[in-house]
């Protein structure tokens, strides 16, 4: 390929592109692990291992556990065709499960 001018791109973006996989194979990591291990990945990729904070970084794990509920309650048909996602605020006024419990169901007797 010619790059032309352009050629410091090429490493730039392989070096992007590296980063990216990395950083999503961290998170998707963490999403499937419990909760320490997600904070492990959040701490590695979004804080760079420097949070001083630990709220921040429990706010940071309640928010992402909470945009996959979210995530797994969307129709999987309407997301394909209209292919708009809106995602929860960071922080909620009263924050609640999405997802609706099943009430108990009860014969004659109560039971």
């Amino acid at each position: 390929r010619n790059w032309g001018k352009h050629r410091c791109k090429a490493p730039a973006a392989t070096f992007l592109l590296g980063l990216l996989r990395g950083t999503l194979l961290s998170c998707q990591g963490g999403i499937l692990s419990d909760d320490r291990g997600l904070a492990a990945a959040l701490w590695r990729t979004f804080f760079n291992q420097k949070c001083d904070d630990p709220r921040q970084l429990e706010l940071l794990v309640e928010y992402v556990r909470k945009q996959m509920q979210y995530l797994d309650s969307i129709n999987g048909e309407e997301l394909l065709l209209t292919g708009e996602v809106s995602w929860r605020p960071l922080v909620e006024k009263n924050p609640q499960s999405i997802m609706k419990p099943k009430l108990p169901t009860y014969n004659d007797e109560g039971l």
